[in-house]
């Protein structure tokens, strides 16, 4: 699990937080399909699923390798490595060394890749990985993500084919993306951001700590942090509001700016320990 800490009136002071910047988050639509990208709609019941296909099982082909050999492999030991894991050429690369190899029906591409890495006579094992024309990009059917320009900036949906963030499918406890954001606090009701909150499992927001006031109530009487955790980690592909950087991450508030926006060093200092501290807690 990665920590990332999120100083909000520093990493995001170059940020518009005008009120229609905060209108793009707060107003809730309905959507009923997404695009991934080749042309296809799909809906969103099966979103999930659409996009774990495209972003896994169509990275690399499921039952064909490639492997080269050490130098000086004799046909005979070669043969006897094809006829132990059931596999047959198809096409040799003879100025490269390698083999495009059919894996047998029912083997699992990584443990056949593994057992083929044991062999000491097998120098290269890996996955034949697909290319494509184009390059595939996710968009989620958030209303506002057409006005997230900044999302476009930084190859987002290119970026979200390859690795939303964590597991579509996944509740947020089993997510390895932990961020904790260090801000004028939160909107625990806000329908963009709440999943639950509680201390560890089965939550999206942890349970934080004001050090403005010295309690548990991180609040956001100023809107900054909202609009923060927001652009990090909302809701993505629900049909509502704006689409998060990252899908599906676990967010810690921590309020160290007042309600004005204010804030001093030491109480900085504190919010980032903490959020170190609830780390250790969280990965256990």
């Amino acid at each position: 699990m990665t920590l990332t800490v999120v100083l909000g009136f520093l990493v995001f002071a170059g940020l518009a937080c005008s009120n229609a910047e905060m209108n793009r988050f707060v107003s809730p639509e309905r959507d009923s399909a997404i695009s991934i990208g080749k042309g296809d709609v799909v809906s969103e019941d099966a979103k999930v699923a659409a996009i774990e296909t495209m972003r896994i099982q169509d990275k690399v082909l499921s039952s064909e390798i490639s492997v080269k050999f050490v130098d000086g492999i004799t046909d005979s030991q070669r043969e006897k490595i094809l006829k132990k894991y059931n596999l047959s050429v198809m096409k040799v690369i003879e100025e490269l060394g390698f083999y495009r190899l059919k894996m047998k029906d029912g083997s699992a591409l990584t443990g056949e890749l593994s057992n083929l890495w044991d062999e000491e006579l097998v120098k290269v094992a890996e996955p034949i990985y697909r290319t494509y024309a184009k390059q595939l990009r996710v968009e989620p059917n958030d209303p506002r993500f057409s006005e997230q320009a900044y999302l476009e900036h930084i190859n987002a949906p290119e970026a979200w084919f390859v690795e939303p963030g964590s597991d579509l499918g996944s509740i947020p406890a089993q997510s390895d993306v932990l961020v904790a954001v260090l801000d004028t606090g939160l909107d625990l009701d806000h329908p963009d951001i709440m999943v639950n909150v509680g201390a560890f499992d089965d939550v999206k927001i942890l349970t934080g700590w004001n050090f403005v006031d010295g309690n548990g109530d991180v609040s956001d009487g100023h809107g900054h942090g909202t609009l923060v955790t927001g652009i990090i980690g909302a809701l993505t592909s629900n049909g509502q509001g704006i689409a998060g950087t990252a899908w599906n991450p676990r967010i810690l508030p921590v309020k160290i700016l007042d309600n004005n926006g204010m804030s001093d060093s030491f109480l900085s200092a504190e919010g980032i320990m903490f959020a170190l501290a609830r780390f250790k807690d969280v990965s256990g």
